[in-house]
């Protein structure tokens, strides 16, 4: 296993042809991902990218802005090589896609985009942004209702008072970091191949917005869907990383 400040690599593999960096979801951290590792082909290794204010970073303040976010992230730059891909969940998505933006600026592009459980910045009303107010401005009560209603969260969490008021601190920070990512991300375009994966039932996906993401990107587009919510992946793991695998590997031809 190898570590760098903010990337984890569960299972190093020299020889592979692509890394995938992942990023996660909301309130969520780099563990939820590791047992990717083990399942992918020995041509792809598995890069997990976690944001401070949570697992190994548990100590750090969460990053409530992008500029914050970009700073922790810059690193990243120097453990790239020379083919790799970006593959987000949620605010992983919104964040990935940032970051890839950030490197095609820099002559850094990678060869391929996963955008999962989020409606693009770039819909006319992205579902994730249908609220009388921003999520991370709404009361205790309510941010626990939204995170009940996603089902990624443990139960022992939301019920122990300690672990809840740490997650709720989280929230804050990362959905006022969504809420800026949808605001700057709309007026962003990559000139990278975008895959779009979807739950049938998540409630933070609409038919126009999942479309909208082909206004995301000047290269091609694809899309999966599984049955599911927001949180599909728990149930459906093997048959996205099969789908990521098959992605990944057009790019590598």
């Amino acid at each position: 296993m190898t570590r760098s400040n903010i990337l984890l690599i569960p299972t190093p593999k020299p020889r592979a042809q692509c890394r995938l960096l992942v990023f996660h979801h909301a309130c969520g951290n780099a563990s939820s991902y590791y047992h990717w590792a083990s399942s992918m082909p020995p041509e792809i290794e598995i890069a997990l990218v976690e944001l401070p204010g949570r697992g190994r970073h548990i100590r750090h303040a969460p990053v409530a802005s992008v500029s914050a976010m970009h700073d922790w992230l810059n690193e990243l730059s120097d453990h790239l090589p020379e083919k790799y891909g970006v593959f987000g969940h949620s605010m992983g998505a919104l964040v990935g896609y940032h970051f890839a933006h950030e490197m095609v600026r820099r002559g850094l592009p990678p060869c391929w985009l996963g955008i999962s459980g989020v409606d693009a910045p770039h819909a006319v009303c992205p579902a994730a942004r249908i609220s009388h107010q921003p999520v991370h401005e709404q009361s205790d009560q309510e941010i626990i209702s939204y995170l009940r209603t996603l089902g990624g969260t443990p139960f022992e969490v939301l019920e122990n008072p300690q672990l809840l008021e740490m997650l709720l601190r989280l929230a804050r920070a990362d959905f006022g970091l969504v809420h800026e990512l949808f605001e700057i991300a709309a007026r962003l375009k990559v000139p990278v191949p975008l895959t779009v994966f979807s739950g049938r039932q998540d409630s933070l996906q609409t038919e126009q917005g999942i479309k909208a993401w082909a206004l995301a990107t000047s290269s091609e587009i694809r899309y999966h869907s599984f049955d599911g919510g927001h949180f599909y992946m728990q149930q459906q793991t093997s048959q996205i990383l099969t789908a990521i695998t098959h992605e990944l590997k057009m790019t590598m031809q």
